[in-house]
């Protein structure tokens, strides 16, 4: 996520004239937002690519509970935002983006509180990660045609994208406050 500006270069791959817009804007938004105070964030060592793959669970309850966690290729040293993202980013779907965030904040706080600054930046750098795997992938899926996972890949990826930034920020984050303080899983 700290070289995600790297990535400009990228937009030519993708097609469609409003991906290209919603992709331009969350690049204005995180060089404008989220670039200048990557160094005020706090850092140490991340898994970078926590998954429901690459999660074990004991199946011996009739309680969802993770035991491990596998895969640790891209393990690094970074901002530990990131880590709470990139899960964000895995983990929605295009139909709960609100639900499922707001679990994975809320369990999170519940653990690991974020910092002001890192809560403000949370839903830009999560709209940065979506983007990301969008624009890896779609230079990718046109360098290896025919490829179903990186089709699959990127039409997953472009779902969660266009729902995640069919919410404003605010609604976003009011939500977040919803779950985390309310403890109102159900809306």
């Amino acid at each position: 996520m700290e070289n995600f500006l790297s990535l400009e270069s990228y937009v030519t791959s993708v097609e469609g004239k409003e991906n290209k817009h919603l992709v331009c804007e969350v690049l204005d938004t995180y060089t404008t937002h989220v670039a200048p105070k990557v160094s005020l964030l706090r850092r140490g060592t991340i898994h970078n690519d926590v998954s429901k793959e690459n999660l074990l669970i004991d199946a011996s309850t009739d309680k969802f509970e993770i035991s491990g966690l596998v895969d640790f290729g891209d393990i690094r040293h970074s901002c530990l935002l990131f880590e709470l993202a990139n899960t964000i980013a895995a983990f929605i779907n295009e139909d709960d983006v609100l639900l499922v965030s707001g679990y994975l904040v809320a369990g999170y706080q519940a653990v690991f509180p974020l910092p002001g600054l890192e809560f403000d930046l949370l839903y830009d750098v999560v709209s940065a990660r979506l983007c990301q795997v969008f624009l890896i992938t779609s230079t990718h899926e046109k360098e290896c045609l025919n490829n179903e996972y990186l089709k699959k890949l990127l039409t997953d990826y472009l779902g969660k994208f266009k729902a995640w930034l069919s919410n404003s920020k605010a609604n976003v984050v009011a939500f977040w406050r919803k779950v985390e303080f309310e403890g109102n899983f159900n809306n």
